[in-house]
């Protein structure tokens, strides 16, 4: 990415800032930012927050419509859904959001349905609970259990959604193969590298294994490659100039710097007093510069070029003489949430799989040991695909590569690199069932794609029918680049959540559940094993067969019901009469 001057400027507010801070080439100071004045949009940060323990937001976007908070959700994922509906409890008590959108739903969702122990909440919140361990009740019904009075509405059209169903389920049922495919492709890769890779490339290459697959902290990675780029390349990633060519690593490396050398109870004591001596600017400026320092250190996003513009503005509207040297820390702290705001988690992926590409390339030394890491990476690329997990940005590589990645393509690949035959090649099983299987992948996704059109069309039709000026929305994570440029091209106020979860639970239990319940692909569903506040007309509408999910309901509840052990008979009798039974025998 490239830095033109006025990008350059927006990282400083003026040499007395922060040029002690963070040195920079003298063509930031060549640009004079007196246009910016003109530009700025008055920033109201207190618009949309939420406590760091809840979730993240990811991105910011200012406009003059509507505003949408966009919760993404991991299908499966317990602590996930726990998470949502503490950002949807916190989103509605603090910002009175009333209007919920959901995907795997076409209809307006139904939270009676919910409410199994009326009179006993208690029980009734620790069934629902019970019930979301299983991935059958989601955070959104979590949450509206709770505040039924909120409006929850289904984004989906059935048709596109029933045949993004099919394709999910039909990859899940032959999960086994793709499992083993994947086991014999990596077993011969491993042989491959421990005879025709030398020392230094494999010892590279295995440490950063190891760190992909124990450690989710992207700092890990960064300060692991950071080390070897200097050690194998001669590239110092903390050196100013180098902003240039790795804008977001050099951020993120000084914003670190910037942390390590804050002293928190010394940056409470000199904000106090700083916000004192520039209380004379306008009033507007004046409360967004008082709510960004107000704000704990966190890794949500903030707003870009606004963040960088409104300080400048701010600068602006100060004397010549101001004494910027009496507040290092404040200093510190405006010039780590300027950096912070220039942060784009795409292009630090895109910079971090560049460097590892370019110490690969620096340490291989052969032809054949540059196939073996175009096979690894090829090989977390279908790994990835096989499981249906990959990132919008991974599946845009996966077009790109077309017909490279496909598993015959690959397995002459890896058969070709052992033509002096130093390890024993493995026969590979089912060549022609996980072709086809490649196939079923790659339909998925690009119904997943065909989904995007009908929900954000839906989303519009919603909030001018409701006539609504704000509404959450909760979808897959996949979801949520198509979304973000949408709703960036309608000018509406835009927000993206990420739930903080602790540990990227696997899964596995949760597709585990599809393939038992659902035996044919009309009979499935896609993200959602259950939407427990769906009427049954709907459910068949969208392929899931009501009496089956009528049935599992019920054994689960008396599941749970025998584990309490405390619940009288009286109570244990009530549930047949609850909205969500009654309605279940509805015709």
């Amino acid at each position: 990415m490239k830095i033109i001057p006025k990008k350059i400027l927006s990282i400083v507010t003026g040499t007395l800032f922060f040029l002690n801070q963070f040195a920079l080439p003298s063509t930031a100071w060549a640009t004079g930012y007196a246009p910016f004045a003109t530009e700025i949009k008055t920033l109201n940060y207190s618009q949309i927050d939420i406590p760091e323990k809840f979730g993240t937001i990811e991105s910011h976007l200012q406009g003059d419509g509507p505003l949408l908070v966009h919760i993404q959700t991991a299908h499966g994922n317990y602590e996930a859904q726990q998470k949502i509906k503490q950002i949807l409890s916190h989103l509605h008590a603090r910002y009175g959001l009333e209007l919920l959108l959901v995907e795997g739903s076409a209809s307006e969702l139904h939270p009676e349905f919910l409410q199994f122990y009326p009179r006993h909440p208690e029980w009734n919140q620790a069934l629902l609970d019970d019930l979301a361990r299983r991935a059958w009740a989601k955070g959104a019904e979590l949450f509206l259990a709770e505040k039924p009075a909120v409006r929850a509405l289904g984004i989906e059209d059935p048709e596109p959604y029933l045949r993004n169903s099919e394709a999910f389920v039909s990859v899940l049922l032959e999960r086994k193969k793709s499992d083993a495919f994947l086991t014999q492709f990596y077993l011969q890769i491993e042989r491959l590298t421990g005879s025709y890779l030398n020392d230094r490339l494999r010892r590279f290459l295995k440490d950063a294994n190891n760190l992909d697959k124990h450690y989710s902290n992207i700092l890990r990675k960064i300060e692991f490659l950071k080390k070897n780029a200097l050690t194998h390349l001669d590239l110092d990633l903390t050196h100013p100039a180098r902003q240039i060519e790795w804008p977001m690593l050099v951020r993120i490396l000084k914003l670190r710097e910037f942390e390590s050398r804050m002293d928190l109870p010394a940056l409470e004591r000199e904000q106090k007093i700083f916000l004192k001596a520039i209380r004379g600017i306008p009033p507007e400026v004046y409360g967004s510069v008082k709510n960004l320092l107000d704000r704990p250190l966190s890794g949500h996003r903030l707003s870009d070029p606004e963040t960088g513009m409104l300080f400048e503005e701010m600068v602006r509207h100060l004397p010549a003489g101001f004494p910027y040297e009496k507040f290092p820390q404040v200093n510190r702290r405006i010039g780590h949430l300027i950096l912070q705001s220039e942060l784009q988690g795409d292009l630090l992926h895109d910079e971090i799989e560049k460097l590892h590409l370019l110490i690969v390339d620096r340490l291989a030394e052969t032809e054949n040991e540059r196939l073996i890491v175009s096979l690894l990476s090829d090989f977390k690329l279908l790994k990835d695909l096989y499981a249906l997990k990959l990132t919008p940005e991974m599946y845009e590589i996966v077009k790109r590569k077309g017909s490279e990645l496909r598993p015959s393509v690959l397995i002459q690949k890896i058969l070709g690199i052992n033509r002096e035959k130093r390890v024993k090649n493995i026969s590979f099983e089912n060549a022609n069932a996980i072709e086809a299987l490649y196939e079923k992948t790659l339909l998925f996704y690009r119904e997943v794609k065909n989904r995007d059109q009908s929900m954000l069309r839906n989303i519009d039709n919603h909030l001018r029918e409701k006539k609504a000026d704000k509404a959450v929305v909760v979808t897959g994570g996949f979801h949520a680049g198509a979304f973000e440029s949408y709703f960036k091209e309608k000018n509406f106020r835009y927000v993206l959540i990420s739930p903080a979860l602790a540990t990227i639970e696997e899964n596995d239990a949760y597709a585990d559940t599809l393939i038992h319940h659902f035996k044919t692909p009309r009979q499935s569903t896609l993200e959602d094993v259950y939407y427990l506040s769906t009427p049954r007309s709907e459910l068949r509408a969208l392929g899931r067969d009501p009496d089956l999910m009528q049935k599992e309901v019920f054994r689960a509840i008396q599941s749970w019901r025998q584990r309490q052990g405390a619940v009288p008979d009286a109570i244990n009798r009530e549930i047949m009469t609850m909205p969500y039974f009654r309605q279940a025998h509805a015709r």
